[in-house]
């Protein structure tokens, strides 16, 4: 797996339900499906097929993809400084 930013099982466990496998994969740089093969490996359950197309969810995309970046540069943030 060629992730930048590798996540354990219990953050994995959270992200895949807060943001939706296609979030994830452009937060991680990988597909979708090879974060579903890892979820998979980990036996870690996936939201049901239709889980992001529906009333909140789908209309709150755009904050959580704001969130989940806004993450993602609070993480980098400390292994850059260590370079």
């Amino acid at each position: 797996m060629n992730w930048n930013i590798k996540p354990d099982k219990d953050l994995l466990e959270k992200l895949v339900w807060d943001y939706s496998l296609v979030e994830l994969s452009l937060f991680f740089e990988t597909s979708n499906k090879t974060i579903e093969k890892k979820c998979k490996e980990l036996n870690i359950e996936l939201p049901p097929k239709g889980y992001w197309h529906t009333g909140a969810r789908r209309d709150s995309k755009i904050k959580r993809l704001e969130s989940l970046f806004s993450l993602k540069e609070k993480i980098q943030s400390p292994q850059e400084a260590g370079k």
